[in-house]
Protein backbone atom coordinates (compact mmCIF):
# COMPACT_ATOMS: atom_id res chain seq x y z
CA UNK A 1 0.00 0.00 0.00
CA UNK A 2 2.94 2.61 1.21
CA UNK A 3 4.07 1.89 -2.66
CA UNK A 4 1.40 2.60 -3.92
CA UNK A 5 0.86 5.85 -2.36
CA UNK A 6 4.92 6.95 -2.64
CA UNK A 7 4.40 6.06 -6.62
CA UNK A 8 1.23 8.39 -6.62
CA UNK A 9 3.00 11.61 -4.78
CA UNK A 10 6.30 11.54 -6.79
CA UNK A 11 3.91 11.40 -9.96
CA UNK A 12 1.91 14.31 -9.31
CA UNK A 13 4.65 15.91 -7.67
CA UNK A 14 7.17 15.68 -11.08
CA UNK A 15 3.30 16.57 -13.04
CA UNK A 16 3.39 19.68 -10.62
CA UNK A 17 6.97 21.03 -11.38
CA UNK A 18 7.13 19.95 -14.68
CA UNK A 19 4.08 22.19 -15.62
CA UNK A 20 4.24 25.12 -13.47
CA UNK A 21 2.69 27.96 -15.09
CA UNK A 22 3.11 26.45 -18.21
CA UNK A 23 -0.63 28.29 -19.29
CA UNK A 24 1.21 30.98 -18.74
CA UNK A 25 4.68 30.64 -20.07
CA UNK A 26 4.61 28.08 -22.85
CA UNK A 27 7.74 28.30 -25.01
CA UNK A 28 5.59 28.74 -28.24
CA UNK A 29 8.44 28.99 -30.76
CA UNK A 30 8.42 27.68 -34.82
CA UNK A 31 9.06 24.11 -33.85
CA UNK A 32 6.16 24.02 -31.35
CA UNK A 33 3.95 25.98 -33.69
CA UNK A 34 4.49 23.47 -36.46
CA UNK A 35 4.31 20.17 -34.53
CA UNK A 36 0.95 21.40 -33.02
CA UNK A 37 -0.68 22.39 -36.37
CA UNK A 38 0.01 18.81 -37.36
CA UNK A 39 -1.54 17.33 -33.92
CA UNK A 40 -4.64 19.45 -34.94
CA UNK A 41 -5.24 17.71 -38.09
CA UNK A 42 -7.80 14.36 -38.33
CA UNK A 43 -5.76 11.29 -37.94
CA UNK A 44 -5.47 10.57 -41.17
CA UNK A 45 -3.82 13.48 -42.16
CA UNK A 46 -0.49 12.59 -39.91
CA UNK A 47 2.09 12.34 -41.55
CA UNK A 48 3.96 8.56 -41.50
CA UNK A 49 7.31 10.18 -40.65
CA UNK A 50 8.60 12.30 -37.70
CA UNK A 51 9.47 15.86 -37.70
CA UNK A 52 12.40 16.94 -39.70
CA UNK A 53 15.82 16.56 -38.50
CA UNK A 54 18.63 19.08 -37.69
CA UNK A 55 20.70 16.79 -39.19
CA UNK A 56 18.64 16.05 -42.20
CA UNK A 57 15.53 14.49 -43.35
CA UNK A 58 13.24 13.00 -40.38
CA UNK A 59 13.21 10.85 -37.81
CA UNK A 60 12.00 7.01 -38.44
CA UNK A 61 8.67 7.23 -37.29
CA UNK A 62 5.00 8.70 -36.55
CA UNK A 63 5.34 7.89 -32.97
CA UNK A 64 6.23 11.84 -32.16
CA UNK A 65 3.40 13.06 -34.21
CA UNK A 66 0.68 10.10 -32.87
CA UNK A 67 1.42 10.49 -29.27
CA UNK A 68 0.71 14.16 -30.07
CA UNK A 69 -2.65 13.47 -31.67
CA UNK A 70 -3.71 11.53 -28.99
CA UNK A 71 -2.33 14.39 -26.27
CA UNK A 72 -4.65 16.76 -28.42
CA UNK A 73 -7.46 14.95 -27.78
CA UNK A 74 -7.29 13.77 -24.44
CA UNK A 75 -5.43 17.09 -22.34
CA UNK A 76 -6.94 19.52 -25.43
CA UNK A 77 -10.49 18.61 -24.36
CA UNK A 78 -9.51 20.53 -21.52
CA UNK A 79 -7.35 23.72 -22.42
CA UNK A 80 -9.57 24.77 -25.74
CA UNK A 81 -7.09 22.60 -27.75
CA UNK A 82 -4.37 25.69 -26.74
CA UNK A 83 -0.76 24.02 -27.62
CA UNK A 84 -0.13 24.40 -23.63
CA UNK A 85 -1.79 20.84 -23.62
CA UNK A 86 0.90 19.44 -25.76
CA UNK A 87 3.54 20.27 -22.61
CA UNK A 88 1.42 18.63 -19.91
CA UNK A 89 0.68 15.58 -21.87
CA UNK A 90 4.56 14.89 -22.81
CA UNK A 91 5.27 15.84 -18.85
CA UNK A 92 2.12 13.34 -17.78
CA UNK A 93 4.17 10.31 -20.07
CA UNK A 94 7.46 11.66 -18.47
CA UNK A 95 6.24 11.23 -14.93
CA UNK A 96 4.59 8.10 -15.44
CA UNK A 97 7.83 6.84 -16.93
CA UNK A 98 9.77 7.81 -14.14
CA UNK A 99 7.41 5.75 -11.45
CA UNK A 100 8.04 2.71 -13.63
CA UNK A 101 11.91 3.10 -13.92
CA UNK A 102 11.63 3.62 -9.97
CA UNK A 103 10.12 0.70 -9.19
CA UNK A 104 12.65 -1.03 -11.72
CA UNK A 105 15.68 0.25 -10.03
CA UNK A 106 13.74 0.06 -6.18
CA UNK A 107 13.18 -4.11 -7.40
CA UNK A 108 16.67 -4.41 -8.70
CA UNK A 109 18.47 -2.47 -5.66
CA UNK A 110 17.32 -0.45 -2.45
CA UNK A 111 14.65 2.45 -2.26
CA UNK A 112 17.41 5.11 -1.87
CA UNK A 113 19.51 4.47 -5.18
CA UNK A 114 16.12 3.97 -6.89
CA UNK A 115 14.86 7.27 -5.28
CA UNK A 116 18.31 9.07 -6.41
CA UNK A 117 18.74 8.37 -9.59
CA UNK A 118 15.00 8.67 -10.38
CA UNK A 119 15.27 12.29 -9.31
CA UNK A 120 18.71 13.26 -10.76
CA UNK A 121 17.19 11.98 -14.28
CA UNK A 122 13.57 13.38 -14.03
CA UNK A 123 14.55 17.08 -12.53
CA UNK A 124 17.80 17.54 -14.64
CA UNK A 125 16.96 21.37 -15.47
CA UNK A 126 17.43 20.78 -19.30
CA UNK A 127 15.06 17.84 -19.49
CA UNK A 128 12.55 19.61 -17.00
CA UNK A 129 11.98 22.44 -18.85
CA UNK A 130 11.81 20.81 -22.62
CA UNK A 131 9.15 18.66 -21.39
CA UNK A 132 7.03 21.40 -20.50
CA UNK A 133 7.31 22.01 -24.31
CA UNK A 134 5.96 20.78 -27.62
CA UNK A 135 9.38 18.72 -29.01
CA UNK A 136 10.36 15.26 -29.35
CA UNK A 137 13.17 14.30 -27.65
CA UNK A 138 11.35 13.78 -24.53
CA UNK A 139 8.87 11.34 -25.66
CA UNK A 140 12.14 9.55 -26.25
CA UNK A 141 13.36 10.14 -23.13
CA UNK A 142 10.40 8.67 -21.54
CA UNK A 143 10.36 5.41 -23.62
CA UNK A 144 13.68 4.60 -23.07
CA UNK A 145 12.93 5.03 -18.96
CA UNK A 146 10.32 2.59 -19.91
CA UNK A 147 12.75 -0.04 -22.05
CA UNK A 148 15.53 0.38 -19.14
CA UNK A 149 12.83 -0.52 -16.61
CA UNK A 150 11.72 -3.71 -18.42
CA UNK A 151 14.71 -5.24 -18.98
CA UNK A 152 16.47 -4.40 -15.57
CA UNK A 153 12.73 -6.21 -14.13
CA UNK A 154 13.04 -9.39 -16.50
CA UNK A 155 16.41 -9.89 -15.55
CA UNK A 156 17.29 -13.15 -16.37
CA UNK A 157 13.80 -14.61 -16.74
CA UNK A 158 12.35 -12.71 -19.99
CA UNK A 159 8.67 -13.24 -21.22
CA UNK A 160 7.64 -12.98 -24.40
CA UNK A 161 5.49 -10.08 -23.16
CA UNK A 162 8.68 -8.43 -21.26
CA UNK A 163 10.49 -9.10 -24.93
CA UNK A 164 7.79 -7.64 -26.79
CA UNK A 165 7.39 -4.75 -24.76
CA UNK A 166 10.76 -4.00 -24.17
CA UNK A 167 11.59 -4.05 -28.08
CA UNK A 168 8.69 -2.06 -28.54
CA UNK A 169 10.00 0.84 -26.21
CA UNK A 170 13.01 0.94 -27.22
CA UNK A 171 12.47 1.25 -30.48
CA UNK A 172 9.80 3.74 -30.41
CA UNK A 173 12.63 5.70 -28.45
CA UNK A 174 14.75 5.88 -31.68
CA UNK A 175 11.38 6.50 -33.83
CA UNK A 176 11.07 9.61 -31.41
CA UNK A 177 14.69 11.00 -31.64
CA UNK A 178 17.21 8.96 -33.56
CA UNK A 179 19.73 9.31 -31.01
CA UNK A 180 17.76 7.26 -28.92
CA UNK A 181 19.13 4.20 -31.10
CA UNK A 182 22.38 4.05 -28.89
CA UNK A 183 20.07 2.99 -25.84
CA UNK A 184 17.87 1.05 -28.22
CA UNK A 185 21.02 -1.48 -30.29
CA UNK A 186 22.04 -2.86 -26.43
CA UNK A 187 18.84 -2.74 -24.74
CA UNK A 188 17.70 -5.32 -28.27
CA UNK A 189 20.96 -7.12 -27.91
CA UNK A 190 20.19 -7.57 -24.19
CA UNK A 191 16.26 -9.28 -25.32
CA UNK A 192 18.07 -11.67 -27.63
CA UNK A 193 20.64 -13.04 -25.15
CA UNK A 194 19.24 -16.15 -24.22
CA UNK A 195 18.48 -16.33 -20.32
CA UNK A 196 18.93 -18.48 -17.56
CA UNK A 197 16.63 -20.61 -18.22
CA UNK A 198 17.13 -21.17 -21.94
CA UNK A 199 18.44 -24.93 -22.63
CA UNK A 200 19.40 -24.29 -26.01
CA UNK A 201 21.18 -20.96 -26.29
CA UNK A 202 21.47 -20.77 -30.32
CA UNK A 203 17.62 -21.58 -30.69
CA UNK A 204 16.74 -19.33 -27.90
CA UNK A 205 18.68 -16.29 -29.29
CA UNK A 206 17.45 -17.06 -33.05
CA UNK A 207 13.82 -17.26 -31.62
CA UNK A 208 14.14 -14.17 -29.64
CA UNK A 209 15.87 -12.19 -32.24
CA UNK A 210 12.87 -13.11 -34.57
CA UNK A 211 10.61 -11.72 -32.06
CA UNK A 212 12.53 -8.55 -32.16
CA UNK A 213 12.73 -8.12 -35.55
CA UNK A 214 9.51 -8.59 -36.32
CA UNK A 215 8.60 -5.98 -33.46
CA UNK A 216 10.67 -3.32 -35.25
CA UNK A 217 9.56 -4.35 -39.30
CA UNK A 218 5.72 -3.77 -37.44
CA UNK A 219 6.36 -0.39 -36.13
CA UNK A 220 8.48 1.01 -39.13
CA UNK A 221 5.45 -0.48 -41.79
CA UNK A 222 4.28 3.31 -41.48
CA UNK A 223 7.84 4.30 -42.00
CA UNK A 224 8.39 2.11 -44.85
CA UNK A 225 4.79 2.96 -46.55
CA UNK A 226 5.79 6.67 -46.53
CA UNK A 227 9.32 6.17 -48.12
CA UNK A 228 7.49 3.69 -51.19
CA UNK A 229 4.87 6.33 -51.56
CA UNK A 230 6.79 9.86 -51.43
CA UNK A 231 10.41 9.43 -51.59
CA UNK A 232 11.40 12.88 -50.77
CA UNK A 233 9.19 13.21 -47.73
CA UNK A 234 11.58 10.64 -46.32
CA UNK A 235 14.90 11.87 -47.09
CA UNK A 236 17.94 10.20 -45.27
CA UNK A 237 19.56 12.51 -42.97
CA UNK A 238 22.56 13.35 -45.30
CA UNK A 239 24.89 14.88 -42.44
CA UNK A 240 25.28 11.76 -40.48
CA UNK A 241 25.14 9.18 -43.78
CA UNK A 242 28.21 11.66 -44.95
CA UNK A 243 30.24 11.74 -41.92
CA UNK A 244 29.92 7.81 -41.52
CA UNK A 245 31.00 7.39 -44.97
CA UNK A 246 34.05 9.91 -44.44
CA UNK A 247 34.99 7.97 -41.43
CA UNK A 248 35.15 4.42 -42.65
CA UNK A 249 37.03 5.80 -46.08
CA UNK A 250 39.52 7.91 -43.83
CA UNK A 251 39.58 5.95 -40.11
CA UNK A 252 42.05 8.83 -38.67
CA UNK A 253 39.23 11.58 -39.82
CA UNK A 254 37.14 9.61 -36.49
CA UNK A 255 37.15 12.01 -33.36
CA UNK A 256 36.35 9.33 -30.51
CA UNK A 257 38.09 12.09 -27.82
CA UNK A 258 36.13 14.94 -28.82
CA UNK A 259 32.86 12.89 -28.92
CA UNK A 260 33.60 11.73 -24.99
CA UNK A 261 34.47 14.95 -23.99
CA UNK A 262 31.24 16.21 -25.47
CA UNK A 263 29.13 13.41 -23.90
CA UNK A 264 30.62 14.53 -20.94
CA UNK A 265 30.01 18.25 -21.48
CA UNK A 266 26.24 17.60 -22.48
CA UNK A 267 25.55 15.33 -19.35
CA UNK A 268 26.97 18.34 -17.09
CA UNK A 269 24.86 20.56 -19.46
CA UNK A 270 21.63 18.72 -19.33
CA UNK A 271 21.99 18.44 -15.31
CA UNK A 272 23.01 21.79 -14.01
CA UNK A 273 22.01 23.94 -16.86
CA UNK A 274 25.91 25.44 -16.64
CA UNK A 275 28.75 24.39 -19.30
CA UNK A 276 31.83 22.21 -17.68
CA UNK A 277 35.33 21.52 -17.61
CA UNK A 278 36.44 19.28 -19.76
CA UNK A 279 38.32 17.24 -17.46
CA UNK A 280 34.93 15.97 -16.51
CA UNK A 281 35.23 13.43 -19.19
CA UNK A 282 38.10 11.94 -16.96
CA UNK A 283 35.58 11.10 -14.23
CA UNK A 284 32.95 9.82 -16.39
CA UNK A 285 35.59 7.47 -18.42
CA UNK A 286 36.13 6.03 -14.60
CA UNK A 287 32.77 6.33 -13.59
CA UNK A 288 32.18 3.68 -16.98
CA UNK A 289 35.28 1.79 -16.06
CA UNK A 290 34.03 0.66 -11.97
CA UNK A 291 30.85 -0.39 -13.73
CA UNK A 292 32.35 -2.61 -16.11
CA UNK A 293 33.98 -3.89 -13.19
CA UNK A 294 31.53 -4.43 -10.13
CA UNK A 295 28.42 -5.27 -12.93
CA UNK A 296 30.79 -7.86 -14.87
CA UNK A 297 28.49 -10.41 -14.25
CA UNK A 298 24.99 -8.66 -14.71
CA UNK A 299 25.21 -8.31 -18.29
CA UNK A 300 21.85 -6.47 -18.13
CA UNK A 301 22.70 -4.20 -16.38
CA UNK A 302 25.96 -3.32 -18.38
CA UNK A 303 23.53 -3.17 -21.69
CA UNK A 304 21.47 -0.20 -20.08
CA UNK A 305 24.24 1.72 -17.68
CA UNK A 306 27.59 1.58 -19.32
CA UNK A 307 26.84 0.64 -22.79
CA UNK A 308 25.11 3.23 -24.19
CA UNK A 309 27.19 6.23 -23.30
CA UNK A 310 30.25 4.10 -24.66
CA UNK A 311 28.33 3.26 -28.03
CA UNK A 312 27.24 7.44 -28.58
CA UNK A 313 30.53 8.08 -27.68
CA UNK A 314 32.00 5.89 -30.77
CA UNK A 315 28.90 6.55 -32.91
CA UNK A 316 29.47 10.42 -32.71
CA UNK A 317 32.79 10.15 -33.45
CA UNK A 318 32.65 9.70 -37.09
CA UNK A 319 30.46 13.33 -36.45
CA UNK A 320 32.47 16.12 -38.20
CA UNK A 321 30.76 19.36 -36.99
CA UNK A 322 29.83 20.39 -33.51
CA UNK A 323 27.81 18.48 -31.12
CA UNK A 324 24.16 19.45 -29.25
CA UNK A 325 23.90 19.03 -26.18
CA UNK A 326 19.89 17.85 -26.53
CA UNK A 327 21.66 15.06 -28.72
CA UNK A 328 22.38 13.41 -25.69
CA UNK A 329 19.17 13.81 -23.51
CA UNK A 330 17.85 10.19 -24.36
CA UNK A 331 21.11 9.12 -22.75
CA UNK A 332 20.39 10.33 -19.82
CA UNK A 333 18.90 7.46 -18.17
CA UNK A 334 21.84 5.03 -18.71
CA UNK A 335 24.29 8.10 -17.70
CA UNK A 336 22.71 8.84 -14.60
CA UNK A 337 22.52 5.12 -13.40
CA UNK A 338 26.05 4.47 -14.50
CA UNK A 339 27.37 7.44 -12.77
CA UNK A 340 25.19 6.45 -9.47
CA UNK A 341 26.51 2.76 -9.82
CA UNK A 342 29.85 3.75 -9.71
CA UNK A 343 29.53 6.51 -6.80
CA UNK A 344 27.67 3.64 -4.56
CA UNK A 345 29.87 0.17 -5.97
CA UNK A 346 31.41 0.37 -2.18
CA UNK A 347 29.87 0.38 0.66
CA UNK A 348 26.23 0.55 -1.13
CA UNK A 349 23.80 1.11 1.37
CA UNK A 350 25.50 4.08 3.33
CA UNK A 351 26.54 5.45 -0.02
CA UNK A 352 22.95 5.25 -1.72
CA UNK A 353 21.71 6.58 1.55
CA UNK A 354 24.42 10.13 0.83
CA UNK A 355 23.27 10.06 -2.77
CA UNK A 356 19.89 10.70 -1.77
CA UNK A 357 20.22 13.02 0.95
CA UNK A 358 22.43 14.96 -1.60
CA UNK A 359 20.20 14.98 -3.93
CA UNK A 360 17.10 15.56 -2.21
CA UNK A 361 19.46 18.75 -0.91
CA UNK A 362 19.58 20.21 -4.49
CA UNK A 363 16.11 19.96 -5.37
CA UNK A 364 14.78 23.56 -4.89
CA UNK A 365 17.84 24.51 -6.71
CA UNK A 366 17.55 22.75 -9.95
CA UNK A 367 13.46 22.97 -9.98
CA UNK A 368 14.30 26.82 -10.25
CA UNK A 369 16.62 26.39 -12.72
CA UNK A 370 14.33 24.93 -14.73
CA UNK A 371 12.14 27.47 -14.34
CA UNK A 372 14.25 29.84 -16.32
CA UNK A 373 14.85 27.65 -19.26
CA UNK A 374 12.34 27.25 -22.70
CA UNK A 375 9.90 29.50 -21.17
CA UNK A 376 7.76 32.42 -23.03
CA UNK A 377 5.96 34.96 -20.39
CA UNK A 378 4.14 36.56 -23.15
CA UNK A 379 2.40 33.48 -23.95
CA UNK A 380 -0.49 34.46 -21.48
CA UNK A 381 -0.50 37.92 -23.14
CA UNK A 382 -1.06 35.96 -26.64
CA UNK A 383 -3.39 34.07 -25.32
CA UNK A 384 -5.54 36.68 -23.16
CA UNK A 385 -5.27 38.82 -26.45
CA UNK A 386 -6.78 36.25 -28.90
CA UNK A 387 -9.83 35.26 -26.67
CA UNK A 388 -10.53 38.78 -26.80
CA UNK A 389 -10.28 39.47 -30.21
CA UNK A 390 -11.64 35.82 -30.77
CA UNK A 391 -15.22 36.86 -28.27
CA UNK A 392 -15.39 40.70 -30.95
CA UNK A 393 -14.56 39.04 -34.37
CA UNK A 394 -14.12 35.65 -36.21
CA UNK A 395 -11.53 37.78 -38.62
CA UNK A 396 -8.88 39.93 -38.76
CA UNK A 397 -6.40 41.06 -41.59
CA UNK A 398 -3.08 40.94 -38.82
CA UNK A 399 -2.79 40.61 -35.14
CA UNK A 400 -0.01 42.96 -33.48
CA UNK A 401 2.07 43.61 -30.34
CA UNK A 402 3.01 45.99 -27.84
CA UNK A 403 5.63 43.10 -26.74
CA UNK A 404 8.98 41.66 -28.63
CA UNK A 405 8.35 37.66 -29.15
CA UNK A 406 10.96 35.38 -30.83
CA UNK A 407 11.14 35.62 -34.61
CA UNK A 408 9.79 32.00 -35.50
CA UNK A 409 6.80 32.66 -33.40
CA UNK A 410 3.88 33.54 -34.53
CA UNK A 411 1.93 35.97 -33.12
CA UNK A 412 -1.83 34.56 -35.10
CA UNK A 413 -1.23 30.88 -34.01
CA UNK A 414 -3.28 31.32 -30.56
CA UNK A 415 -6.15 33.31 -32.62
CA UNK A 416 -6.38 30.81 -35.27
CA UNK A 417 -6.47 27.85 -33.01
CA UNK A 418 -9.36 29.05 -31.69
CA UNK A 419 -11.20 29.50 -34.21
CA UNK A 420 -10.65 32.65 -35.74
CA UNK A 421 -9.67 33.31 -38.98
CA UNK A 422 -6.74 36.21 -40.59
CA UNK A 423 -7.64 37.57 -43.98
CA UNK A 424 -6.26 39.94 -45.61
CA UNK A 425 -9.56 41.36 -46.95
CA UNK A 426 -10.71 41.43 -43.34
CA UNK A 427 -11.47 44.92 -41.86
CA UNK A 428 -9.59 44.97 -38.70
CA UNK A 429 -5.91 44.79 -37.26
CA UNK A 430 -5.43 43.85 -33.84
CA UNK A 431 -3.34 44.83 -31.47
CA UNK A 432 -2.51 43.32 -28.45
CA UNK A 433 -0.90 45.95 -25.42
CA UNK A 434 1.46 44.93 -22.55
CA UNK A 435 -1.43 44.33 -20.09
CA UNK A 436 -3.40 42.24 -22.50
CA UNK A 437 -5.47 44.16 -23.53
CA UNK A 438 -6.85 44.28 -27.16
CA UNK A 439 -7.44 47.16 -29.60
CA UNK A 440 -8.82 46.99 -32.99
CA UNK A 441 -8.39 49.50 -35.76
CA UNK A 442 -9.51 49.78 -39.32
CA UNK A 443 -7.23 47.87 -41.67
CA UNK A 444 -4.90 48.92 -44.11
Amino acid sequence: MYRAVGAVALFAALVLARTWGIAESFWLAGDQIRDWEIALRSFGELPLTGPPSSVGGTTAGPVYYWTLWGIRHVIGAWTGNLPHAGGIGLSLMQSAADVVLLFALWRRWSFPLALAVTLLIATAPQDMALTATIWNPPLAVALVKIAIAITLVAGERRSLTNTILAAACAWLAVQAHSSAIFVAVPVLVCLVLPDGGDRGWTAAAVKRGSVVAAVIVLLQAPFIVQAASTPSDTQLPLLVTGGVTKALSNPAGLRPLDSFVALSSATFFIQTNREGPTWLALLLAVAIGVVMVTRRHEPDVLLVSAAPPLLAALGFATWQYGFDHYWYLSLMPSMVLTLALATTAWRPAAASAVLLALVVVVQPMRLSEAMTIARLPEYRLLVQGARAIRATTDSVAAIETDFSLPATTDRTFVFRVLGGEVRDDAPLVARIGVDGRVTLVPGP
